[in-house]
């Protein structure tokens, strides 16, 4: 057997890596946005700053949408619906924030944006609640 078959009947392993690296950066990246009220009003600051509409609904909308994004990136639940609405949020970040700024700078949200259209095109993977509800589902039926 040959690598490439070894691991191509695997692949579906391989999402859950990708969704525990970048749903821990989601969740560690505004943790503090979510239990230091300073913090949030922090961030609304830097969107006024930056002229993003409704600053303060913008800061509470995106810090929680990165929030329970990461969470169901982690758990691999609901993985579409989670990935369109981090593209939403990241699409949005990059247009305001991150265009102006250098590639290397902008980096992290441009991977986050890729690696949301990776769970949008490809699911969560085998190791996942998606696949666990899938299979338990099918089951039933």
């Amino acid at each position: 057997m040959t690598m490439n078959e070894y691991f191509e009947n695997k692949k579906g392993y391989g999402l859950i890596f990708l969704r525990l690296v970048i749903g821990l950066r989601l969740v560690l990246g505004v943790w503090d946005s979510i239990v230091d009220w300073q913090q949030m009003l922090g961030v609304r600051e830097f969107f006024e700053q930056a002229h993003i509409p409704f600053p303060m609904f913008s800061a509470f909308t995106a810090v929680y949408a990165e929030f329970i994004g990461g969470v169901l990136v982690i758990l691999g639940l609901w993985i579409r619906p989670a990935s369109i609405l981090l593209i939403i949020t990241f699409l949005i970040a990059i247009i305001f924030i991150d265009m102006h700024n250098p590639f290397v700078q902008s980096f992290s949200a441009w991977v986050i944006l890729a690696s949301s259209f990776t769970f949008l095109f490809c699911g969560a993977g085998r190791i996942s609640m998606d696949e666990w509800l899938r299979k338990r589902a099918k089951s039933r039926s």
